[in-house]
């Protein structure tokens, strides 16, 4: 554990974190930690491969990890994943809208939106707020359509978040 702290914290060590995942000769729960630690995009495919088999630790890991290395190939997984519940044990729900973000600051708008749009009509009033939020990180100005469709919403909490989003344009 120690050998793959250094081994991440060493500038340049990438392409052998990416040789160890590879051969997943170490826990895979350790390697999942070490591949959010350097935000290392490569290990997606073996992340995702090893959350298929994995215990509930590990898994936890390994969607940690791929909130800040995962790209849209790991949203039906997440998705699956973290079935909008809020757990403390999971913490599922936080590293897939982490994924989301992820998604916009790599490009991926259209993806982020797509599964924003998805969050909005769930049941979960913190789902639809943060929703809302990826929405709007991911087109500006022009989801305003979206903040008046949650100024009605239900949840005084969304509404209440809706006026706050407004806030920063």
């Amino acid at each position: 554990d120690y050998a793959i702290r250094g081994l991440v914290a060493t500038p340049g060590s990438e392409a052998a974190l990416l040789e160890l995942i590879k051969k997943k000769e170490i826990s895979p729960k350790i390697l999942a930690h070490a591949a959010y630690e350097s935000k290392l995009k490569e290990a997606e495919p073996f992340l995702l491969e090893w959350s298929e088999t994995a215990d509930a630790d590990t898994r936890k890991a390994i969607f940690k990890a791929l909130s800040v290395c995962g790209s849209s190939a790991s949203l039906s997984a997440a998705a699956k994943e973290e079935g909008y519940e809020w757990s403390k044990d999971k913490e599922a729900t936080a590293a897939y809208l982490n994924l989301l973000d992820n998604l916009i600051e790599n490009g991926e708008r259209e993806r982020a939106v797509k599964a924003g749009k998805k969050l909005l009509k769930n049941d979960k009033a913190y789902l639809r707020g943060a929703a809302l939020d990826i929405i709007l990180l991911a087109q500006g100005a022009e989801g305003m359509l979206y903040v008046r469709s949650a100024l009605r919403d239900r949840d005084i909490e969304v509404r209440n978040g809706a006026l706050h989003s407004v806030s920063a344009f």
